[in-house]
């Protein structure tokens, strides 16, 4: 899936980010535990610095999640940051990136 166009946050400023979680198996996802963080292009983060999404809210069908992270005046100035998501209690399932590049400066 190619990433959008870089998204420019001010540093301090406040801006959310994200997008839609899709299972394409269609297994129900809608109440299974995700989180979010982000992180460099490859490789993924660390689960222990995600956290809960900002917004978290069904998608089209059972099969899929909108999550989004607010960027807020806690986020430090970093270029080319990704944001990431697990469905954390599916361990096969590989973290995916959701957004970026994501610029905060």
């Amino acid at each position: 899936m190619p990433m959008p166009k870089t998204i420019y946050v001010t540093e301090g400023a406040a801006r959310l980010v994200g997008g839609t979680i899709t299972e394409t198996t269609g297994q129900d996802i809608s109440a299974d535990p995700i989180m979010i963080a982000l992180g460099p292009y490859a490789p993924p983060p660390n689960k222990t610095d995600a956290v809960t999404p900002d917004v978290d809210e069904p998608g089209a069908n059972d099969a899929q999640r909108v999550v989004k992270m607010l960027i807020d005046e806690r986020a430090e100035a970093a270029e080319r940051q990704y944001l990431w998501a697990w469905i954390t209690d599916q361990v096969e399932i590989e973290p995916i990136r959701l957004d970026g590049p994501i610029n905060i400066r």
